[in-house]
């Protein structure tokens, strides 16, 4: 006599496997998803890092605002959204295929939610912004000053750059795909809520404090995301 598995063996084995695939596969592709978008993120902070640095050391200064990279941001009286100086002089260090001018009509068609999931907040449509479409796939969304610009724990803040690291593909979400980081005069480039960047005024939190976890409250949840992942070693573990 051969022996084998009876019919009913068989399906109870297929039905054991069907549900250890459906419990441990969501979790895989979650898990793979977060390393690309990790990815994405760690490739565009070293880009715009280099960009600046590139851009300090074209004009042999120190100092962004000596630069002239930023001599070429529109000025406030004429043309105050007209960024094509900026853009000509930004594609000498990056790859550009287009951009969009703040308020640019049909341009702007991303609507971000926040990291609860909320996407009620006009804000996180970036239509204010320089928008800036990489070679690579990805999305930067310029915010700077070139008058009266800010200081921040005697540093002059330059403004804030968005990264949307694979442009319009989902989840089109601030903390998950898309994530601010602040520039400096002097060229440094700072995810808010670093232990670094908090240093910087007694007021400052880090993510440690005010979080990075859709079950905490905040008026704009994810905000402090960036400098979570880059601080745990480019990881997103939430």
């Amino acid at each position: 006599m051969k022996k084998a598995f009876t019919l009913s063996e068989v399906l109870i084995t297929l039905g054991i496997i069907g549900i250890v695939a459906a419990l441990t596969i969501p979790t895989l592709i979650a898990n793979y998803q977060k390393k690309q978008l990790v990815a994405g993120l760690q490739k565009g902070y070293s880009v715009l890092n280099n960009v600046f640095k590139m851009a300090m050391a074209h004009d042999s200064t120190d100092y962004m605002i000596n630069t002239s990279l930023f001599s070429a941001l529109p000025d406030n009286t004429s043309n105050p959204d007209d960024y094509s100086e900026f853009v000509a002089e930004l594609g000498k260090y990056l790859k550009i295929q287009k951009y969009c001018n703040p308020g640019q009509q049909g341009c702007f068609n991303i609507e971000y939610k926040l990291l609860d999931g909320d996407d009620s907040d006009g804000e996180y449509v970036k239509n204010d912004r320089l928008k800036v479409y990489i070679s690579d796939g990805s999305i930067y969304y310029f915010s700077l000053c070139k008058f009266g610009c800010r200081e921040i724990g005697q540093r002059l803040w330059l403004g804030n750059i968005g990264i949307d690291v694979n442009g319009e593909r989902a989840p089109n979400q601030n903390g998950r795909d898309y994530f601010d980081i602040m520039l400096f005069e002097n060229g440094e480039f700072l995810f808010p809520g670093t232990q670094y960047w908090a240093s910087f005024n007694p007021v400052f939190v880090t993510w440690k404090t005010r979080g990075c976890d859709i079950s905490v409250s905040s008026s704009y949840s994810g905000d402090y995301c960036g400098a979570r992942i880059f601080e745990e070693g480019w990881k997103m573990d939430y």
